[in-house]
């Protein structure tokens, strides 16, 4: 039997092949969408803490864009605005950490020669709270690589030197990272 599109047409004429079709579709998309009952929750834990550190720096990215938005457009002849900031990496974490250190000297002289010996262990052990994740003593935001600001007032030198001035002024970034663009109307 060759499947033409007119033999299509009476199969799918019937109801009860209607109604066959549509289960095997939906089981083949059952089985495909079933996960996998090997995964490695390993791998879910750091997948969770990568997407909680991308979180928190992007939660940080935008407070700071907003903050900058609302500054900038609060100043005389800006307008509206709007702002990226990029930043040049990731969070850094400082973990609670216990270290020792121990250093042994022994010395020895006879009538010929004398002969002293060194040595020095250390230790560290980071410490945790209940659920065995490491205390954190602070997080350090990552620094600001460029600003982008789109302003009305833009057309205005003035205006654009006193966006990049407190662009400087809040965020120690050099000049040539900062671009002050005119908006469109």
């Amino acid at each position: 039997m060759k499947w033409e599109p007119e033999t299509w047409k009476e199969f799918l004429g019937k109801k009860q092949n209607r109604l066959i079709l549509l289960a095997v579709c939906g089981i083949l998309f059952l089985l495909f969408s079933w996960p996998e009952s090997g995964t490695s929750t390993k791998n879910s834990e750091e997948e969770t803490e990568s997407a909680t550190a991308a979180s928190s720096v992007d939660i940080y990215t935008e407070a700071l864009e907003t903050r900058l938005e609302k500054i900038l457009s609060s100043m005389e002849g800006v307008g509206e605005v709007s702002v990226m900031i990029t930043l040049e990496s990731s969070s850094e974490q400082i973990l609670q950490v216990d270290e020792e250190e121990e250093e042994a000297v022994s010395a020895e002289a006879d009538a010929d020669s004398s002969r002293s010996e060194s040595s020095s262990r250390r230790s560290s052990s980071t410490f945790t709270d209940g659920d065995d994740s490491p205390y954190v003593v602070k997080e350090v935001m990552p620094t600001i690589e460029g600003v982008v600001v789109t302003a009305e007032g833009a057309s205005s030198a003035t205006v654009c030197r006193e966006i990049m001035e407190a662009v400087q002024a809040l965020f120690d970034v050099e000049a040539h990272k900062i671009k002050v663009l005119k908006r469109e109307s």
